[in-house]
């Protein structure tokens, strides 16, 4: 896949962060690191994410947990 971006939004911590355009072999693994900066306010608890993986021709999303201790 050719130029991929990954998006994280939660509209609870008010966050949005985005990587990329990157590309994707077919046949091998990719790791890449999001670095999310909590606001200050954020009480413990646990949010939801969710994630978007996409470029011109292809689409997905998950929504994925995360604990705030």
């Amino acid at each position: 896949m050719d130029d991929v971006t990954v998006t994280i939004i939660s509209p609870e911590l008010g966050i949005k962060k985005r990587i990329g355009p990157f590309d994707l072999d077919k046949n091998e693994d990719t790791t890449r690191t999001l670095l999310l900066e909590m606001p200050y306010y954020v009480e413990p608890g646990i949010y939801d994410l969710r994630i978007t993986i996409s470029n011109d021709k292809y689409r997905r999303v998950r929504h994925r947990p995360i604990v705030i201790t």
